[in-house]
C-alpha cells in the first residue's frame, strides 16, 4: 500500500520537476526574424519590432554625444552625467516637474516619464 502510493507519488513529483525545468528554459519563446533577440511577451517583441529592431537611436543629449532609442534613457543620462544636476538637493523631473526624494528616484521616473516637453527647452529655463 504505502510502497505503491510512494512510487506514485515520486512519479507525479518528477513530472512537475520536468515540467517546471521546460516551462524554466521555454520562458521567452518570441523570438524577432530580425535579430533572434527573444521575448517572453509577443507585445514585448512586437514593441521591439517597431521601436528599436533596425531603427537608429533619435533621443540625443543636447550635452554630449549620447544617443538612445529611448527618452527616458537620455533624460537619465543628463541626470547621472552631466554637473548642472550634482548640487540639486530637490530632485524634480525636468519634463513633468513631478518632485522625488532622492537622485535615484528621480532617475527611476525619468526611464517613464510621458510628457512631451523638449528636455533642451526645460533644461535652459532652469540655467536662466
Amino acid at each position: 500500500g504505502d510502497e505503491v502510493f510512494m512510487a506514485a507519488s515520486n512519479a507525479v513529483n518528477a513530472q512537475r520537476d520536468a515540467q517546471d525545468l521546460y516551462s524554466f528554459y521555454n520562458k521567452e519563446k518570441f523570438k524577432c526574424p530580425k535579430c533572434l533577440r527573444t521575448y517572453s511577451h509577443l507585445e514585448s517583441m512586437t514593441r521591439h519590432l517597431r521601436l528599436e529592431c533596425g531603427v537608429p537611436p533619435q533621443f540625443k543629449c543636447p550635452f554630449c554625444q549620447y544617443i538612445s532609442r529611448r527618452k527616458g534613457n537620455v533624460n537619465a543620462h543628463i541626470v547621472a552625467k552631466h554637473s548642472m544636476y550634482d548640487s540639486i538637493t530637490d530632485f524634480t523631473c525636468p519634463s513633468c516637474n513631478v518632485q522625488h526624494g532622492s537622485k535615484s528616484n528621480l532617475l527611476i521616473h525619468l526611464n517613464y516619464c510621458t510628457k512631451h516637453i523638449t528636455l533642451k527647452t526645460k533644461l535652459s529655463q532652469m540655467t536662466t
